[in-house]
């Protein structure tokens, strides 16, 4: 295990009211992505080799699909402030012409616009439940009780202020007609073979789709499970940490067998792959920094003493000789849209509009 600074921890607790209204705006996510139990299941060596040589045709399959442009447009993206109708249009048209930073924005505009949506219906809800419990209760012991013991004045007024907050960032997608959700996960792929590493780590861990979507969804997942492994192996080449983990617990098939994440359906358990990748992060710059008792850490430093008390000494040769023949950018110091991306069940956070500013990369060797 690597050793790790000691870096205090920078997230500020907000009080038993922040948690509690989180908690709320938590269930309009619906994402079907909640932590899991580990369990490590290493596939016999006939699997593993099988599991190989599947990897390397599906490489290939994905490396063959067209991609117009692998350029970033000249043009810098809009602000992110702009109200969507005004440049709708265009981003369109960029994408269009192949432009992947343009693709990226209009995925994560229609997908912030979603999601947005959601938690403002569900914060109104929970609003509404709110008054009507005060109003049912004399002292309001009711919503006192359901709110940790703080004042309802205050968690209504919290709440209000995130209705608020949400109703501003709507005021933006106005006047625009939402994209379809199979049009939606169309720009994100277009995106991803384009080499535009945020949009790898979002098409390939799976955040593309919404479980309330999928049956809108089937022939657009039956394209990503062929390609989501090859995908996610190039972004985790070039260096992103969040897709490093990700498919390290893919790869681990690190859950208890009854919730999978996308990109875990998508690849066969290998204990090689796994084993390689947990040593590519816990020796990773930004995994080191961590501090000892993150959670993120624990899950790695686990994951990886597991995998090595399970692993043949041929699997751990092979390993080693995965890691080795890694490009240094899978080693390398942390780089930008880093932050606040991991989940330490092998989830990732959703892209922000911001992340799509970045030029597109040369792929990896």
């Amino acid at each position: 295990m690597s050793r790790r600074g000691a870096r205090p921890r920078v997230r500020a607790v907000a009080g038993a009211l922040v948690v509690a209204t989180l908690a709320v705006v938590a269930l309009a996510w619906l994402h079907g992505r909640e932590p899991q139990a580990d369990r490590i299941e290493p596939p016999p060596a006939a699997a593993a080799t099988a599991a190989a040589s599947a990897r390397a045709s599906r490489t290939e399959a994905v490396a063959s699909v067209p991609v117009q442009s692998r350029q970033a447009a000249a043009l810098p993206l809009p602000p992110q402030d702009t109200p969507l109708a005004l440049i709708h249009d265009d981003l369109a048209a960029r994408a269009a012409a192949g432009d992947a930073r343009a693709a990226c924005r209009l995925a994560a505009e229609h997908e912030r616009c979603e999601t947005i949506g959601q938690q403002h219906r569900a914060l109104l809800a929970h609003q509404r439940w709110m008054h009507q419990s005060a109003r049912a209760s004399r002292d309001g012991a009711a919503v006192t009780a359901s709110t940790s013991g703080q004042d309802p004045q205050q968690i209504l007024q919290h709440v209000a202020e995130q209705i608020a907050d949400h109703a501003r960032v709507l005021q933006r997608c106005e006047g625009v007609t939402p994209v379809s959700p199979a049009q939606r996960a169309a720009y994100w792929r277009q995106a991803a073979l384009a080499d535009h590493v945020p949009s790898m780590r979002h098409y390939a861990s799976g955040n593309a789709f919404r479980m309330h979507e999928l049956m809108d969804m089937l022939p657009a997942l039956r394209t990503y499970r062929g390609e989501a492994e090859a995908i996610a192996r190039r972004a985790a080449r070039q260096g992103d940490v969040a897709t490093m983990h990700a498919l390290a617990m893919a790869y681990a098939n690190a859950d208890d067998g009854s919730i999978r994440s996308f990109l875990a359906q998508a690849v066969t358990p290998d204990l090689v792959q796994a084993l390689a990748w947990f040593t590519v992060l816990d020796a990773h710059p930004e995994i080191v920094a961590l501090p000892a008792q993150d959670r993120l850490a624990q899950s790695i430093d686990r994951h990886l003493a597991e995998l090595r008390a399970a692993a043949t000494a041929e699997e751990s040769t092979a390993a080693a000789r995965e890691v080795e023949a890694l490009p240094a950018a899978a080693r390398g110091a942390p780089v930008p849209d880093r932050a606040g991306r991991h989940r330490f069940f092998g989830g990732v956070q959703d892209l922000h509009v911001a992340a799509c500013d970045d030029a597109p990369r040369q792929r990896a060797g």
